[in-house]
């Protein structure tokens, strides 16, 4: 059975019918104003900053909660240092949790990245909920295989992509080019013949 083609609406190359992105411009082929397919390295550094504010927080809170050091009044230092990095943990967390109404997170907002649903729509609050803190986490279980299968997929998706149905997009314009059209090859034909007179005229 002969494969269907189709033409980028970005880029106008052929390709294959059933594909998410044109593997010519990356564009999202079922939507291209939304973006095209983000690229690897900012996926990465997206979810690098995601999970490192929240690590070094952590870190903080309990190296610091239990240090002895002076006092700055009737309050021991580390306990400001640690309630400081508790509260801005707590800040973040749910800043994070308000970017997932729109398929954000606060590495993906950084590096303009967004992920989005088959239509092209932002993932929903419970999709990137289950996604972030629970899909990712399948996907590094083995080695991180889950997070390189997103290399060598034809839509580049992770294996929490995979479950859910989601796609990861840089939401930067699009180059959309215009359609070729031929001009048409303008004709002119003569004016009819005429005979008076014995005298031809045109």
């Amino acid at each position: 059975m002969a494969q269907v083609m189709i033409n980028c609406p970005a880029c106008r190359s052929m390709v294959a019918a059933g594909g998410r992105f044109c593997p010519r411009c990356g564009a999202f082929l079922a939507n291209v104003s939304v973006g095209r397919s983000a690229r690897p390295g900012w996926r990465l550094a997206a979810t690098a900053v995601d999970w490192g504010v929240i690590a070094v927080a952590c870190l903080i809170t309990l190296t610091h909660g239990s240090a002895q050091v002076p006092l700055v009044g009737t309050v021991p230092v580390p306990s400001l240092v640690a309630g400081a990095a508790a509260l801005v943990l707590l800040a973040y967390l749910v800043w994070w949790l308000f970017l997932f109404s729109d398929g954000g997170s606060p590495g993906k907002r950084l590096f303009g990245l967004q992920v989005i649903d088959d239509l092209g729509n932002p993932a929903s609050f419970f999709t990137m909920l289950i996604r972030e803190w629970f899909g990712k986490v399948l996907s590094a279980g083995i080695l991180g295989l889950g997070f390189l299968w997103a290399l060598f997929d034809d839509n580049h998706q992770a294996w929490h992509d995979k479950i859910l149905g989601t796609y990861v997009i840089d939401t930067g314009p699009v180059e959309i080019q215009q359609p070729v059209v031929a001009d048409r090859a303008r004709t002119t034909m003569p004016p009819a013949a005429t005979t008076m007179g014995g005298v031809r005229r045109i």
